[in-house]
């Protein structure tokens, strides 16, 4: 893809298809707007689209079914679903049926333009190298869409890391703002805030609940540790899991007879 990937924004609210053709047109995307995924979908068929941003409570067809459809009608299609901060639970389920991630609102030009960025990188490969099953080293993992990981330790805590597609979608990493030690955090809310060479600033979102055990203190010296060993000395954070029954249902697992006993 040697120009800038066109993108397509959907929402029911005029003024934030406004704001985010302006903020994207101004980076140099070519940008279409539509008001219902009914619309866009029909734009779709007629001008094919690199990345679809498209919130998840639209009038007619929700943003869910946007996915669906637009998927079946074009696998190359990169998909970002927008959620209210009260839909957690949606976004997360906006990840295990295929979005590329979301965006919970409101989001500031910074989070768009990260997202954007990802989103472009990735729309860059092939249908099949998205496709591929986890390198070797992520073997015992479940994963929350293509961003995080996590691990089973023998003490009964969970490692949390970075998955090997979102690490193909940025840059080198210069500095990671984790979270503190004690903290409760839940699944699809904020894990760790990452920042990259070529200064953006990433969200990472947390595959688990649960409350931080510890983090990896050799990441404040090395942050690019995880592009060289994502697993096994670039691990994020220690956590205690809750809700782990229910909320490993949400994730995908690297190896289909790993089971949780």
């Amino acid at each position: 893809m040697g120009t800038a990937p066109k993108i397509l924004v959907i929402d029911d609210e005029q003024v934030i298809l406004d704001s985010a053709q302006r903020i994207l047109t101004a980076e140099g995307f070519p940008v279409l707007t539509a008001i219902d995924a009914e619309s866009a979908l029909q734009i779709l068929k007629k001008d094919p689209q690199d990345i679809a941003i498209c919130d998840l409570m639209l009038p007619g067809l929700s943003g869910f079914d946007f996915l669906k459809e637009a998927q079946q009608h074009d696998p190359n299609l990169v998909v970002i679903i927008t959620t209210g901060y009260s839909t957690v639970d949606n976004g997360v389920d906006s990840l295990k049926k295929g979005a590329f991630d979301f965006l919970p609102k409101p989001f500031t030009f910074e989070e768009l333009a990260s997202q954007v960025d990802r989103a472009s990188q990735f729309a860059k490969l092939p249908v099949k190298q998205r496709m591929q099953p986890p390198p070797t080293e992520f073997a015992g993992c479940y994963f929350l869409g293509s961003q995080t990981w996590a691990k089973p330790d023998v003490d009964g805590t969970w490692l949390l890391g970075l998955a090997a597609m979102l690490l193909r979608t940025i840059d080198p990493i210069q500095s990671i703002e984790f979270p503190e030690s004690d903290d409760e955090i839940y699944q699809g809310s904020l894990l760790v805030r990452m920042a990259t060479e070529d200064q953006l600033v990433h969200n990472i979102w947390s595959p688990l609940s649960g409350k931080i055990m510890q983090t990896n203190d050799r990441l404040a010296q090395t942050p690019d540790l995880p592009h060289r060993d994502p697993v096994t000395s670039g691990w994020l954070v220690r956590l205690l899991p809750m809700n782990l029954e229910q909320e490993i249902a949400a994730l995908t697992v690297a190896d289909p007879q790993l089971r949780i006993s």
